[in-house]
C-alpha cells in the first residue's frame, strides 16, 4: 500500500534546494483542474535571484495553528519590484535570499486578522547587516468567514521549473477523472502555483492548504525556491508533520516539489492538495489532484560535428533553449558538406551514460527543426535535414529516435556564390510515457545550435601591358655585349639585387614590365590561408625579388614573400594568410620578354634551328616553350603568349585567369646618301644618314601577314603600340676610311653633334660613333655628316653602321632582307659578318675625290731688262720718266686641270703703258721640267690689233679683254693642266710722282668662288 507524505505549507524555508538555471520559455497553455470560476487578478510570478543576505519576519498577535505561527507576506526592493511573495513563519528566515539594498516587508490580510497598517523597512548588505529581522503586528478582525469552494492550478503555466519556464502538461485521457499530467526530471525543483476560490469564484485569503505525494522520493517545500540556492534534505515522511498553511491575499499558494529519484518507468507521482477555510473549526474544504512523471536524466547534450571536421559532446546546461554553440564547416572541403549530430543525456542518480535520447533509457523522440537566422531567412531553402546520410534531399524538420544520427547538409547543386549558408537548429526532446492505454508526449527539454556552411569566393584578375618589346640584354660577368646577335633567347631570370641566384642572373635588359595580380574576396566570409601562383610562360623572364604588394595606384604597399621555382617557372605566394571578407590584395611582379619574334627557340646562331641547350642558356626546367612540339619552328612575328595566374584558399575554390601578351620587336633601316658625287681634295663631302624604325603596320612592312598582325595590335592597343616596338639604345658608327678626315655631324636643325672619336685609335679602322638613344616605332633621325676629302680617287666608299640592343636583323645587301629573318639556314649564302662581335645594319655611298688646282703665283715690278720674267730684284722706286715692268705668273701645282681661269690686272695711277704693244704673255706647258724654257711660248699683244687678243697654246686658249681706257685688262684661260704656267709682263713708263698699287685677282671654276688677290706697291720719285 502506498504511503502518503504530508507537509504543512507553513513550513516556509524548511527546505532550500539547488537547481540549474534556465530561460523563461512559456509552453502550452494548460486547463485548470475542476470548475472554472470567473477570472481574478493573478499575483506576479516571482523568479528569485540568489543573494547574500537573509530576512526573518517576527509575527505579533497571531495565534499559532498546529504549533506554528505563520502569515502571508511580500518583500519589495527599492524600485518597488516584488522580490518575494509567500508565507512567513515567525522566527524563521524567509526561503529567499536577497541582494544588498533597501527593502520593504508587507504583511497581508488573512482570515481572522487585518493586515498590519505599517510596512517595515530594512537595509541589507553582505557583511554586518547580512542577517536582519523585522516585526509585523497583526490585529484580530471580526470579518465574515470566507468559505472555500475550490483549489486549482493557477494561470496559464501553473507548473514551472526553477528558471520559471513552464513544464509540459496534458490532460489525462480518463473519462472518470479531470486530472492534469506533467513531466519533469529528478533532482530539479518544480514550482507549483495554485489558487483557492469561494463559491463566487473570488480568491480566498488565508485558506489552509496541505499537499501530499504518494512517493517517499518526494520532498515538498512551501514557496518557490530560487535558482542557485543549496541545501540538503530528504526522506520527510507522512507521519513527520501535520501542518497548516494559508493562501495569500489573492488566494494564491505556492510550493516546490523535488524528486530525489524517479518511480518506475511510466508511473507518475500523484499529488493531492487540500484547502480549508481559516477557521479554527473549518466549515468548508476543497481537494485537487495532479500527477507528475519524473525522468532520471540530465539536461540534453549535443553530440556530433562541431567546426571544420572536429566533433564534441557539449552540454546544453539548462532544460529549455540552451545554446550549445555556433559551428562552421568549410563547404569547399567535401568531407565537411555533411554535418552529423545527435542528442544524448546522462542518468543523474547514479550517473551513467551518455545514452541516446529517444532510445530505451530515455524514451520518446527528438524533433529537429531548422529555424532562420535574422537576415538570412532564404538560406533555409538551400539546407535540409535527414536521417539518411546518402539522401540527396530532405526537409526543414526531422524526427529521430532510437539513437538515430541526423544529417544537416546543403543542397547538392549549391554554388559557391550562394555561401555562406547559416541556420539555427532546434532540438526538442519529447519524453514519451505510456500510462494506462495512452501514450503521452511531453516536450521536456530542448537546445539550440547554429550551423554555418561557409566558404569564401575569390575573384582574380591579371593586368598589365598587352604589348611588350623584346630588347636583348647586357651582362658584365660572364661578359655579354648587348649588341651581339647571340641573344635570340635571353637568360631565364634576372636578379634585381635583392636575391642572388647565380652570377649569370645579374644582367640588364632593355625594359622590364610590371604586371599585377589582383585577388578579391567577394564573399562575406574571410578566405583562409590564401595562396597565389603566377605561372609564367617560358617566353617571359622573371626579375628575381621584384614581387611586392601594391595599392590601387600601383604604389608600393609592402613586401610579400614570393617563392620562385626555376624548374616549374612559377612564382608561389604561400604566406599571404587570410583575406577578410570584401578585402583585396594586389601583387606586382616585373618580367621581360625572352624569346625574339621570328626566330626558332634559342636560335642564337640564327640558322633557323634551335641551338643545343647548355647550362641555363635556353633552359627552363619542365616549363616548355610555346613551340615545344618542334623547337625548330620559328615564332610568329609578333607572337602572343598566355600568362596564367591562380588563387585559392582553404575555404575557397581555385580561381584562375590569364593575360594575353603580345611580343614585338623593331625592324630598322639605315641609309646613307652622298649629296655630291664628286669633291675635290681638301673640300668637305656631305652625306645624309637616315635611321628609321619603321611602323610595321604600314606598307613599309613587305610581308602582308606581319603587316596585318601589327595593324591589329595598333588598332586594339593604340596607346601601348606607340610605346612599344622601339629600337633600344640605337647607335651609329661612320666608318669613313683613309680617304676622308675631319668628320663633323649636324642634326636636323643644323646644330653640331658631339661625336665619339674612334678614328684616332686604329688607323686601319677610322670611324666615329653617335648614340641615338631609344628610337620609337615610326620615328626616324637624320644626321648630316661632313668629311674632308683627302685622297684622290674614284668611288671612295663611306659606310655607316647601325647597332641596337634589339636590332638583331640580318642584312646582306638586299633591301628585302630588312625584314625579319625567319630561316631556314638555306637562305644564307655565306657566313654572316659581325663588327667586333656586334650585329649591325649598314649603308654605304661613295664620292669621287678629285685633286683641285693648287696655285703657285707671284707679282713684282722690275727694271726693264731681258730677265724681268725670271726674278724680282726688289726695286720698288722709279724716277719720273723712267721705264720699268710689272711681272706676274700662275702655276697649276695641283693634280687636276683648272678651267675658266680669269686674271684681272689694273695699272697704278702714276704709270702708263710704254706703247700699245707693251704687253707680253708667256705660257709654259711644263714648268716643272729640268729646262722650263723649252716649253715656253711667248705672245705679244697689240692693243691696236684685236687679232692678237686671242691665241692658242696646246689645248688651252688665252684671250685678252682690255678696258676702254686701256688701264685694266682681263685675261681668260679656258683650261690649265697640272704643271702649266701662265705669265704676264706690262712695260710701263713712270708718268708722275707718287705711289700706288698694281693690283691683280684670279678665279677659276674649281675654286668655288674663291679669289686670289695680289698687289705690288710702287713709288715714283722726282
Amino acid at each position: 500500500m502506498q504511503h502518503f507524505k504530508y507537509l504543512g505549507l507553513a513550513l516556509t524555508g524548511a527546505l532550500v534546494l539547488s537547481a540549474c538555471g534556465s530561460t523563461n520559455t512559456p509552453q502550452t497553455k494548460l486547463p485548470e483542474s475542476g470548475s472554472k470560476p470567473p477570472p481574478v487578478a493573478q499575483p506576479p510570478v516571482v523568479t528569485p535571484v540568489a543573494g547574500c543576505a537573509t530576512l526573518t519576519v517576527n509575527l505579533q498577535n497571531v495565534t499559532a495553528v498546529g504549533g506554528t505561527v505563520a502569515a502571508p507576506v511580500s518583500v519589495k526592493n527599492a524600485a518597488g519590484e516584488t522580490v518575494f511573495s509567500g508565507t512567513a513563519v515567525a522566527g524563521k528566515k524567509l526561503s529567499a535570499t536577497f541582494l544588498a539594498g533597501k527593502y520593504t516587508v508587507i504583511g497581508h490580510q488573512m482570515q481572522g486578522y487585518q493586515a498590519p497598517n505599517t510596512p517595515q523597512s530594512v537595509s541589507l548588505d553582505c557583511t554586518a547587516n547580512k542577517d536582519m529581522a523585522v516585526t509585523l503586528e497583526y490585529r484580530a478582525a471580526q470579518a465574515a468567514q470566507q468559505q472555500v469552494k475550490s483549489i486549482a492550478l493557477s494561470g496559464d503555466a501553473p507548473v514551472r521549473d526553477v528558471s520559471g519556464a513552464a513544464l509540459p502538461g496534458v490532460k489525462e485521457a480518463n473519462i472518470n477523472k479531470d486530472v492534469m499530467l506533467y513531466a519533469a526530471q529528478t533532482e530539479e525543483p518544480v514550482l507549483v502555483q495554485m489558487i483557492v476560490r469561494d463559491a463566487a469564484g473570488a480568491p480566498v485569503a488565508g485558506a489552509r492548504v496541505s499537499v501530499s505525494a504518494d512517493s517517499d522520493s518526494m520532498s515538498v517545500v512551501a514557496g518557490h525556491v530560487q535558482a542557485g540556492a543549496a541545501a540538503t534534505t530528504s526522506g520527510i515522511t507522512a507521519q513527520a508533520l501535520m501542518a497548516t498553511a494559508f493562501s495569500d491575499a489573492e488566494g494564491i499558494v505556492r510550493f516546490t516539489v523535488y524528486a530525489t529519484s524517479a518511480p518506475s518507468q511510466g508511473t507518475p507521482v500523484k499529488f493531492v492538495v487540500s484547502a480549508t477555510d481559516g477557521a479554527d473549526a473549518p466549515t468548508s474544504a476543497a481537494l485537487a489532484e495532479f500527477k507528475m512523471f519524473f525522468a532520471n536524466m540530465s539536461h540534453l547534450y549535443y553530440q556530433g560535428d562541431t567546426s571544420f571536421g572536429a566533433s564534441d559532446t557539449i552540454p546544453s546546461k539548462q532544460r529549455l533553449g540552451g545554446s550549445v554553440g555556433s559551428f562552421e564547416n568549410n563547404w569547399f572541403n567535401t568531407n565537411q558538406r555533411l554535418h552529423t549530430f545527435g542528442t544524448v543525456a546522462f542518468t543523474k542518480q547514479p550517473e551513467a551514460g551518455p545514452y541516446p535520447v529517444g532510445g530505451e533509457q530515455f524514451p520518446g523522440y527528438v524533433k529537429y527543426t531548422l529555424e532562420p537566422v535574422a537576415g538570412q531567412e532564404s538560406d533555409l531553402q538551400r539546407l535540409f535535414l535527414t536521417t539518411n546520410a546518402s539522401a540527396i534531399s530532405g526537409a526543414g524538420k526531422v524526427t529521430a529516435n532510437g539513437g538515430q544520427n541526423v544529417y544537416l547538409r546543403p543542397a547538392l547543386d549549391l554554388t559557391a556564390q550562394e555561401l555562406p549558408l547559416t541556420t539555427n537548429v532546434r532540438a526538442e526532446y519529447y519524453y514519451r510515457v505510456r500510462y494506462g492505454n495512452t501514450d503521452y508526449d511531453f516536450l521536456l527539454k530542448s537546445y539550440l545550435f547554429t550551423k554555418t556552411f561557409s566558404g569564401a569566393v575569390l575573384d582574380i584578375e591579371k593586368t598589365g601591358p598587352s604589348i611588350i618589346t623584346w630588347t636583348g640584354f647586357s651582362r658584365p660577368t660572364p661578359a655579354h655585349d648587348p649588341y651581339a646577335p647571340d641573344d635570340v633567347n635571353l637568360p631565364p631570370r634576372l636578379d634585381d639585387g635583392s636575391r642572388t641566384a647565380t652570377t649569370e642572373d645579374n644582367f640588364t635588359v632593355g625594359k622590364t614590365y610590371t604586371y599585377q595580380i589582383r585577388v578579391r574576396n567577394t564573399s562575406g566570409t574571410a578566405a583562409r590561408n590564401v595562396t597565389v601562383r603566377d605561372e609564367l610562360p617560358a617566353e617571359l623572364g622573371y626579375v628575381l625579388g621584384s614581387a611586392r604588394l601594391v595599392d590601387a595606384a600601383g604604389a608600393n604597399a609592402g613586401a610579400v614573400a614570393g617563392d620562385y621555382d626555376l624548374n616549374t617557372h612559377t612564382i608561389d605566394f604561400n604566406e599571404i594568410g587570410d583575406l577578410a571578407a570584401g578585402a583585396e590584395l594586389r601583387i606586382a611582379i616585373d618580367v621581360y620578354a625572352r624569346q625574339k619574334p621570328g626566330y626558332a627557340w634559342n636560335d642564337n646562331n640564327r640558322d633557323g634551328n634551335a641551338d643545343p641547350v647548355s647550362g641555363l642558356q635556353g633552359a627552363y626546367g619542365i616549363t616548355p616553350p610555346e613551340t615545344s612540339a618542334n623547337l625548330n619552328t620559328e615564332y610568329e612575328d609578333p607572337y602572343d603568349i598566355k600568362n596564367r595566374a591562380k588563387a585559392t584558399a582553404s575555404n575557397a575554390a581555385e580561381v584562375d585567369t590569364y593575360k594575353y601578351i603580345n611580343v614585338v620587336r623593331p625592324v630598322a633601316r639605315i641609309t646613307k646618301t652622298a649629296l655630291d658625287p664628286e669633291v675635290v681634295t681638301n673640300q668637305q663631302a656631305e652625306f645624309l644618314i637616315n635611321v628609321a624604325n619603321f611602323d610595321r603596320s604600314t606598307t613599309r612592312e613587305l610581308d602582308p601577314r606581319i603587316r596585318t598582325a601589327y595593324a591589329q595590335l595598333k588598332s586594339r592597343f593604340p596607346n601601348e603600340y606607340s610605346q612599344e616596338g622601339f629600337l633600344y639604345k640605337a647607335r651609329i658608327e661612320d666608318t669613313y676610311g683613309p680617304a676622308f678626315s675631319g668628320p663633323v655631324a649636324r642634326d636636323e636643325q643644323g646644330n653640331i653633334i658631339p661625336l665619339e672619336r674612334l678614328d684616332q685609335v686604329n688607323a686601319n679602322d677610322r670611324r666615329v660613333g653617335l648614340d641615338l638613344g631609344t628610337l620609337q616605332i615610326g620615328a626616324s633621325r637624320t644626321i648630316r655628316m661632313a668629311l674632308r676629302g683627302e685622297v684622290v680617287g674614284a668611288r671612295n666608299f663611306n659606310c655607316v653602321r647601325l647597332f641596337g640592343w634589339n636590332l638583331n636583323q640580318i642584312f646582306r645587301g638586299n633591301e628585302s632582307e630588312y625584314l625579319q629573318f625567319e630561316g631556314p639556314a638555306g637562305t644564307m649564302s655565306s657566313q654572316y659578318a659581325l663588327d667586333q662581335g656586334r650585329n649591325f645594319l649598314e649603308s654605304c655611298d661613295y664620292v669621287d675625290i678629285v685633286g683641285k688646282p693648287a696655285w703657285g703665283r707671284d707679282l713684282w715690278d722690275h727694271v726693264l731688262s731681258a730677265e724681268e720674267f725670271d726674278r724680282d730684284n726688289g726695286t720698288d722706286a722709279y724716277p719720273v720718266g723712267s721705264q720699268y715692268v710689272y711681272d706676274m705668273y700662275y702655276d697649276n701645282e695641283g693634280t687636276t686641270s683648272a678651267t675658266n681661269v680669269f686674271v684681272d690686272a689694273a695699272l697704278p695711277r702714276m704709270a702708263n703703258l710704254i706703247s700699245s704693244s707693251s704687253i707680253y704673255i708667256g705660257f709654259w706647258t711644263d714648268f716643272l721640267s729640268q729646262d722650263p724654257t723649252n716649253s715656253l711660248q711667248l705672245h705679244q699683244v697689240d692693243l691696236r690689233d684685236s687679232s692678237t687678243w686671242t691665241f692658242t697654246v696646246g689645248d688651252s686658249t688665252v684671250t685678252v679683254v682690255p678696258s676702254d681706257d686701256r688701264r685694266s685688262f682681263r685675261f681668260h684661260v679656258d683650261n690649265m693642266e697640272p704643271a702649266e704656267r701662265i705669265g704676264f709682263e706690262f712695260g710701263v713708263v713712270a708718268s708722275q710722282k707718287g705711289d700706288d698699287l698694281f693690283r691683280t685677282s684670279m678665279t677659276w671654276d674649281q675654286g668655288n668662288g674663291r679669289k686670289l688677290d695680289d698687289s705690288e706697291h710702287t713709288f715714283i720719285t722726282d
